[in-house]
């Protein structure tokens, strides 16, 4: 922080030297100026702290400089001592007219002005601080994005509109300052990453609390910042809750196109190509039999192909949530995982699914949850030395009614570090990872995000005493009085 600036307008050496000499020991910086021209240019130069202004100048006296400063936009709210030698009643009421905070007659007493001076500034200093949060709060308030400003027990001291309705708070009825962050926000929403969230009140650059997609709500991710401030307050910190759902959203739906271009126009595009070429390269007759089953089979490829664009345009929509019985989630899992076995060209998938799964439900998109399986099923494939994994997949439900999906493979292993790392919704390993697994995590990361947004959680372990990762997926149960 900078030392104040005293500006000094006197044409009189006596008192200018009388002044620096009683105000060196402040830690002041102290300019002179001699004229009203003078004090005005350096003003605008230096804008000082405190201007101390001698009435009698040569040519601009000192009630017109005073004048010319309450008139200046940047000048305005400077504090201007005035000092002197002539009627002190007088020249106290043209001061004040002008705009002088106080009037001080020649000569004065030393330890009287010391004290006008830091009584002016203080107060002064005090002002320009509750303008400035004035404005800052002003400012916050009008903001779409979330801020709560956290005292030293991690209650809330302050919050604007955005963060209210975020933490569902009614300041008619409750205290904010009774209010605690970390307990409010665990009791609205899902904390991610949960080993993240173990570090509060520190939180790394990737913090997000979210709700999950429900049958008419769509899932709300919001990250959480930790921003600097320079408030001399080093047990207070202030949090920003940005929305960050609408980017989350966007990435998920660009994988969705992604992958459903590359699986549903693949096979009717080869099927066509595949015609194409034997009946150009054969020279066959077009009325043969053979060539009419050509013709016959590319027809028949290019309507796979159209409808395949069809479900493509369709798909551009977020899809959506369906309530799925838990006695269909077993003839699922096992629908999926065989097209997507065939589809990539996998080993026979080693199955173990719990029979004795209690009744009752999963919310998922089914598209959704065959993309999940399908990233993992690819990952398997792409970084097995031999790209010829031997896939387990195990279902079973937790104690806490939660359907839980383990899918291990006996490719490689990864150092822990980064494993950690790929449950950020946004994370890519590509830039630390190197060797012969290159680009591995984007995929995972995805599907992350995914499994976060029907509010269930993912882990990516090493196996252990053996090689090869195991993805674990874990998916809320709704209670069987569930309405359909």
């Amino acid at each position: 922080m900078r030392n104040p600036v005293v500006l000094i307008v006197d044409d009189e050496d006596e008192y200018v030297y009388l002044m620096i000499s009683l105000l060196k020991d402040e830690n002041y910086d102290i300019s002179i100026a001699r004229t009203g021209e003078e004090a005005m240019d350096i003003a605008q130069k230096k804008v000082p702290d405190i201007i101390l202004l001698d009435v009698a100048l040569p040519g601009i006296n000192g009630f017109q400089v005073c004048k010319w400063i309450r008139a200046h936009p940047d000048l305005e709210q400077i504090p201007v001592l005035m000092l002197t030698g002539h009627d002190i009643e007088e020249s106290a009421i043209n001061g004040l007219k002008y705009g002088a905070e106080d009037v001080i007659g020649k000569p004065f007493k030393i330890t009287e002005l010391k004290l006008r001076i830091r009584t002016i500034l203080r107060l002064n200093r005090y002002q320009i601080l509750q303008n400035e949060r004035l404005r800052f709060q002003w400012v916050v308030e009008k903001s779409h994005e979330g801020y709560v400003e956290l005292n030293h027990i991690g209650n809330i001291a302050f919050s604007n509109s955005a963060a209210n309705k975020i933490l569902d708070i009614d300041d008619e009825i409750e205290d904010i300052n009774e209010i605690n962050f970390h307990e409010r926000i665990k009791k609205l929403f899902s904390l991610v990453t949960s080993e993240a969230w173990e570090q509060w009140p520190n939180l790394p650059s990737e913090a997000y609390i979210m709700k999950p997609e429900t049958k008419n709500t769509p899932s709300k991710w919001l990250k959480v910042e930790l921003l600097e401030l320079e408030t001399g307050k080093e047990d207070c910190c202030m949090l920003r809750l940005r929305d960050t759902s609408q980017q989350i959203q966007l990435k998920q739906n660009i994988w969705t196109f992604e992958n459903l271009v590359a699986h549903k126009l693949r096979t009717p595009l080869n099927g066509l190509r595949g015609s194409l070429d034997l009946l150009f390269q054969s020279n066959k007759d077009l009325t043969s039999d053979d060539a009419q089953e050509l013709i016959k089979s590319t027809k028949s490829s290019i309507n796979r192909l159209t409808i395949s664009v069809t479900n493509i345009l369709n798909h551009l929509h977020p899809p959506n949530t369906e309530i799925i019985s838990q006695t269909k989630i077993k003839e699922l899992i096992l629908n999926i995982c065989n097209h997507h076995q065939n589809e990539i060209v996998l080993n026979p998938i080693n199955y173990h699914l719990d029979d004795n799964i209690n009744e009752n439900y999963l919310a998922i998109s089914q598209d959704h949850f065959s993309l999940v399986i399908h990233e993992i099923f690819q990952n398997c494939k792409k970084f097995h030395p031999n790209d010829s994994p031997q896939i387990d997949l195990r279902t079973s439900e937790t104690e806490d009614n939660k359907l839980l999906i383990e899918i291990s493979d006996d490719g490689v292993n990864v150092d822990p570090t980064v494993l950690s790392r790929l449950k950020f919704p946004y994370f890519q390993i590509d830039q630390d990872f190197t060797g012969e697994i290159p680009g591995m995590g984007l995929g995972l990361s995805r599907v992350t995000s995914i499994v976060y947004t029907y509010g269930g959680n993912i882990l990516v372990t090493n196996n252990e005493n053996a090689a090869g990762l195991c993805v674990s997926i874990i998916l809320p149960l709704l209670k069987n009085d569930i309405t359909i």
